[in-house]
């Protein structure tokens, strides 16, 4: 499951198909509401400095992660 850590705005501009948005500003406030510690998570923002942090916050909380070190920019599949 790829998770866009992007804000709103950004996500419905383009965004991985399927990816699920879930801003770092939420994460931030430790909201991981819809997130499953079963499942693991690629995550992604716009050029890899957010989803570091988000990264560090959700393996504090015990989820499994693969960061995309530069983001949406590296990224050459697939929009929508």
């Amino acid at each position: 499951m790829v998770l866009d850590v992007r804000e709103p705005y950004e996500y419905e501009e383009a965004h991985i198909v399927g990816a699920e948005n879930k801003p770092l500003s939420t994460l931030r406030e430790e909201e991981f509401s819809g997130l499953s510690k079963d499942q693991p998570y690629v995550i992604i923002c716009q050029s890899g400095n957010r989803s570091k942090e988000a990264i560090a916050i959700l393996q504090d909380a015990g989820y499994e992660l693969v960061n995309v070190s530069e983001g949406m920019s590296s990224w050459d599949g697939d929009l929508e």
